[in-house]
């Protein structure tokens, strides 16, 4: 199965990105691309084992779109456009 990913949300504009596949996945790195400056906390370069989660924000502005998804890299795959939940 290896690294998989899933978000979800928590309070206010924070989320949670959870490493849901049998591997621990190093590098792990939220990109900027598509979230026009808007995203807070991102994750670069952590490791994140299977079955844990890295939290991270991505602010919310009346006169853009919401966001759907995030790009998110880590080493040996991705980027992979992963939902906002």
């Amino acid at each position: 199965m290896g690294v998989r990913w899933q978000i979800t949300r928590g309070k206010g504009t924070s989320y949670r990105l959870h490493n849901v596949g049998n591997e621990t996945a190093e590098g792990v790195t939220i990109l900027q691309d598509g979230l026009d400056g808007l995203g807070r906390e991102l994750p670069e370069g952590e490791t994140v084992p299977q079955g844990e989660s890295v939290r991270f924000v991505v602010l919310e502005v009346d006169q853009l779109p919401s966001r759907t998804e995030v790009l998110v890299r880590w080493d040996g795959g991705g980027p992979e456009a992963v939902p906002l939940r």
